[in-house]
């Protein structure tokens, strides 16, 4: 992450500044210690921030910053990246990762109604194996077994 940060100090754009935001990021859950998580997560949020001042318009950044304060929340506003999530899926209601981000916080919340809808607006934006086998969980968690064993054998599909 350091070596990361000094190239993006170096060249001053977006994409290096998020490179070093994500591998700082990616840090954060290899270190044992407190504190060096704290830093490592502290120079991902800045340099996240930096790569967005830089390029406002990029969404992908935009995305994992808020995906930080999801897996991290604030202790004093612990629902600040579901709120940031649920902003940006406001202003950008057909992008498949922010709906897909939060079909994944309601299957991990129990809101298998609300990650369904989600999962099915992703679907028909872009069809993956990760969406099958998601609706496959969704499904057999609402106990409908025509549509589990459906997307179970789309998502076993190679």
């Amino acid at each position: 992450g350091v070596y990361a940060e000094k190239i993006a100090k170096e060249k001053d754009t977006a994409e290096s500044w998020a490179i070093a935001g994500t591998t700082f990021y990616l840090a954060v859950s290899k270190q044992k210690e407190e504190r060096i998580q704290e830093y490592c997560l502290d120079k991902a949020k800045s340099c996240l921030d930096n790569a967005i001042s830089l390029e406002p318009e990029n969404i992908d950044y935009k995305i994992s910053r808020a995906q930080i304060e999801v897996d991290h929340p604030p202790q004093d506003n612990p629902m600040k990246g579901i709120q940031l999530l649920l902003e940006l899926n406001r202003n950008y209601p057909d992008n498949a990762a922010i709906e897909l981000r939060l079909a994944k916080l309601g299957m991990r919340t129990g809101q298998w109604s609300k990650a369904e809808e989600r999962l099915k607006k992703v679907e028909a934006i872009n069809p993956t194996k990760e969406v099958y086998c998601l609706l496959a969980e969704v499904y057999s968690n609402l106990e409908n077994t025509d549509q589990f064993e459906q997307y179970s054998e789309l998502c076993d599909e190679e």
